[in-house]
């Protein structure tokens, strides 16, 4: 997955009176919708007992994430890509991966070191807005609308843009993890960030947030 840009959030709404922890991660990733890998960077922007936090990171999961020496303050733009490579390594099937994330507000840059990843069938791409797990899903910060824009994906030397992969573009809503998603419980209780359409070059979409949710 190549030239993916995330124009970072302009806000946080960050007060004292904010006893918990939320968190948004906004990232570009390869696996992870039906397999049990995800190889994925991007940035976080963390309300801690009312204290905020803005930070880049890759992972390359199961193994924990690392964070990334670049700053990252509200408003910037990202851009992301995560490029891998079918392999093997001892006897074992996987993918060789490497993550590349640029600040494009300061013009830093960290390229991640290229690493196998036991497991990785390289079956999907995403470009997420989420919040983390940690001992549950933490709530999502309100970051009001951010935007993907230049979303491509590389598959064995042919690019294309999201909606290239016509019928097998699938959009997902982020709700409260008490509560399925079904028409009926569209409100903003359930509801914690949902995707609009595919701009007309079918590259671009934004995410907005719409409740905290646990």
């Amino acid at each position: 997955m190549t030239g993916v840009n995330e124009p970072y959030n302009r806000n946080t709404n960050c007060t004292d009176s904010d006893n918990t922890w939320y968190d948004s991660s906004v990232w570009v990733g390869i696996d992870g919708l039906v397999d049990s890998t995800v190889e994925q960077t991007g940035t976080s922007s963390d309300c801690f007992y009312g204290q905020t936090a803005y930070y880049a990171w890759y992972e390359f999961y199961p193994s924990p994430s690392e964070s990334v020496p670049i700053t990252v303050n509200p408003g910037d733009s990202i851009t992301a890509s995560v490029t891998c490579t079918a392999g093997s390594q001892s006897g074992v099937a996987g993918a060789y991966c490497t993550t590349t994330i640029t600040n494009n507000s300061n013009r830093q840059s960290y390229t991640s070191p290229v690493t196998f990843v036991p497991g990785a069938l390289l079956n999907s791409a995403e470009w997420i807005q989420e919040s983390a797990y940690y001992d549950g899903f933490l709530a999502l910060t309100d970051v009001n609308t951010l935007t993907f824009t230049n979303a491509y994906a590389t598959i064995n030397h042919v690019t294309g843009s999201i909606s290239s992969f016509g019928s097998h573009v699938f959009w997902l809503v982020m709700v409260d993890y008490n509560f399925p998603y079904a028409p009926a419980y569209h409100e903003s209780f359930y509801v914690k960030a949902e995707p609009s359409a595919l701009n007309y070059a079918g590259n671009s979409f934004s995410s907005t947030w719409v409740s905290n949710g646990p």
